[in-house]
C-alpha cells in the first residue's frame, strides 16, 4: 500500500527516509521515496536527484542517456569556457568544424586567425584562413590582411599591399616610357653650344642666327684654310 501512495498512515515509518536512499538507493521503498528521472530533469536540485541522474563520467562515455542533458553543460557554457567538465562531448570536433566552420561552438575549436597567420600548419586553419581567389577580389577583407598564401613561401605580405605595390610599378613604369627630355633636346645637351662660349651676336645683344644645318643649307666643307677647326658635332646622325 505504501508503494501505491506513500502518503498513506504509517508509510513514514515503514518507507526508508530520503537520507537512507541517497546513501544507498537499492534499499526497499527507495523507488518511491526518490524523486524519478523525469523530475530530476524537469529540477535536477531536487533532493535525491544526485542519486538518480547520471554522473558526469557516465555522460562523457556516453552523452545520450537519460538525464545527462542536464548533467553535461549547455553548448553556451562550454563556448564561455570550453575547458568545463563534459565540454569535450559537448562542442563539436576540428573535423566537424573544418567541414562546416560555422558549426555552434566551432568559433572555440578552430584556431583564431592571428596564430594561424602565425603558423598556418596547425590543425584547422585551413577552415580559418582566407582563400587566394577570395582575396584577390576582397584585398581589403580583414582576414586577408594575415592570408598567408602559401605556407613557408616568401610572400607573406598582405595582399592589400601586394595590390598596391603592382600599381605603383606599373605606373612608375608607364611614366619612365612617356618621358621626354624639356624643349625637345638630347639628354645632356644645352642651348648653348659647348666650346663656342656663345655665339657674337648673344655677345652684342643680337639675337642667334639659325644655324645653317636648321635652315638646311649644307654646311662648307672644311678645308683646312686659315686653320679652321672642324665645327663641334652637336647631333646624331
Amino acid at each position: 500500500s505504501c508503494f501505491a501512495d506513500k502518503t498513506s498512515p504509517g508509510c513514514v515509518v515503514v518507507l526508508p527516509n530520503m537520507a537512507a536512499c541517497i546513501a544507498d538507493k537499492t534499499l526497499p521503498g527507495c523507488e518511491v521515496v526518490l524523486p524519478n528521472m523525469a523530475a530530476c530533469v524537469a529540477n535536477k536540485a531536487s533532493q535525491g536527484c544526485e542519486v538518480i541522474l547520471p554522473n558526469m563520467a557516465a555522460c562523457i562515455a556516453d552523452k545520450a542517456s537519460p538525464g545527462c542533458e542536464v548533467v553535461l553543460p549547455t553548448l553556451a557554457a562550454c563556448v564561455a569556457d570550453k575547458a568545463s567538465a563534459g565540454c569535450e562531448v559537448i562542442l563539436p570536433t576540428m573535423a566537424q568544424c573544418v567541414s562546416a566552420p560555422t558549426l555552434g561552438g566551432c568559433s572555440v575549436v578552430l584556431p583564431k586567425l592571428e596564430q594561424c597567420a602565425v603558423n598556418p600548419n596547425q590543425a584547422g586553419c585551413e577552415a580559418v584562413l582566407p582563400r587566394p581567389d577570395f582575396c584577390s577580389t576582397h584585398p581589403t577583407d580583414p582576414r586577408c590582411v594575415v592570408f598567408n598564401p602559401a605556407p613557408g613561401d616568401s610572400g607573406k605580405k598582405p595582399v592589400a599591399e601586394a595590390v598596391q605595390t603592382t600599381v605603383t610599378l606599373v605606373n612608375s613604369t608607364s611614366q619612365l616610357g612617356q618621358g621626354k627630355s624639356p624643349a625637345g633636346r638630347l639628354p645632356g645637351t644645352s642651348g648653348t653650344s659647348p666650346g663656342t662660349g656663345g655665339s657674337q651676336g648673344s655677345q652684342e645683344g643680337e639675337p642667334e642666327k639659325p644655324s645653317e644645318k636648321e635652315q638646311g643649307t649644307p654646311a662648307p666643307e672644311n678645308t683646312g684654310a686659315k686653320n679652321e677647326k672642324p665645327a663641334t658635332k652637336l647631333y646624331c646622325n
